[in-house]
């Protein structure tokens, strides 16, 4: 049991709610009219806190049932549930918190199971703020659901988004062979290189090299050479299943320093960038930043949900099939509809 609020305290109950605790746990449901007797007999199996007051009584109760999301790809996840008597509303978050590290601590990523848990709120809701990005509890805006409620995720530490599977040593970081240039800044490469990278390895053609590098936010070098060994570029997009303005990033690394980590570092070094951009308001014209990534090796490869640091997290597929990641900038709010 811990303290989540003034004379409110929580404690954990998943697995043993039985006996004198699920025949307390029923009253208080049947005497706030919260469920009808055979609903709430059911959800019993279900219940993960209970939330009470300094006399012992029950205030508040938090349940979760595995369930696809179909904003999200299909994938599995814990759905929160939750009712708080009015004096326990300042527990809201805390009760949250409390589900998620019960929930994680038996995450398997080598079974089948929930990735995370998800909630479904509005802003009338306990807890809730419109920021993008909550800390507490660490929650996620992912989109809206079609009846207008808020998705809010967080993954577990470790999932992934694809088949069941071991832990993957692959290692998220720089790569210190190459320098990374912001392209506005002046630095060793130029445009007209940059479009003669594009056409010479088939990439578009010069006309469309013309128009695109003008979005260009980063160019990588290798050594001493001033030839770009890889571009990344940045354009502006309204992304509709959040609803928000967005910065969405391409990159193009040449044939000859594909077997290295320039394509990560690539993506490190823009969230970086526009992090700073939008926090020390040079640019604030975008909510975040999102990425289609279209690889089946590197979605096969890098599958789990929350790609850190950078945290590029898993938010749904496209159409085709791509795997749709968002990052927020700090601070970013929701919009209200």
């Amino acid at each position: 049991m811990f303290d989540a609020a003034p004379n409110v305290s929580i404690e954990v109950v998943r697995g043993r709610v039985a006996g004198e605790l699920a025949d307390e746990i029923l009253r208080f449901w049947a005497d706030q009219g919260a469920l009808a007797e055979d609903a709430a007999r059911e959800r019993l199996n279900d219940v993960v806190c209970v939330a009470r007051d300094d006399t012992g009584a029950i205030v508040g109760i938090n349940s979760v049932y595995a369930a696809e999301v179909p904003l999200l790809g299909g994938r599995s996840f814990w759905m929160y549930r939750s009712f708080l008597l009015p004096q326990a509303a300042e527990a809201a978050a805390a009760m949250v918190v409390g589900a998620i590290r019960v929930l994680e601590a038996g995450y398997d990523p080598s079974r089948e199971m929930p990735v995370g848990l998800c909630m479904l709120v509005t802003p009338g809701d306990v807890p809730y703020n419109p920021e993008a990005r909550w800390l507490w509890p660490p929650m996620l805006y992912a989109g809206r659901t079609q009846d207008g409620r808020e998705a809010r995720i967080h993954y577990f530490y470790g999932a992934g988004i694809g088949p069941p599977h071991r832990f993957l040593d692959v290692p998220l970081a720089l790569d210190h062979d190459y320098t990374i240039h912001v392209f506005d800044r002046g630095g060793p490469v130029d445009a007209e290189s940059v479009v003669d990278l594009w056409v010479r390895e088939n990439a578009m053609p010069r006309d469309e090299a013309g128009r695109r590098v003008r979005e260009v936010l980063l160019a990588a070098t290798h050594g001493q050479s001033a030839e770009p060994a890889g571009v990344l570029t940045a354009y502006l997009r309204h992304q509709d299943q959040l609803g928000l303005d967005v910065w969405h990033l391409r990159e193009f690394v040449a044939p000859d320093h594909r077997l290295t980590r320039l394509g990560w570092s690539l993506v490190l070094a823009a969230c970086a960038e526009l992090d700073r951009r939008f926090v020390t308001g040079e640019d604030r014209r975008a909510a975040g930043i999102v990425v289609e990534v279209e690889n089946r090796g590197l979605m096969h490869r890098l599958d789990y949900a929350n790609w850190y640091p950078a945290d590029l997290v898993f938010i749904g597929e496209t159409e085709a099939g791509a795997h749709l990641r968002v990052h927020y900038f700090p601070g970013v709010a929701v919009p209200s509809s």
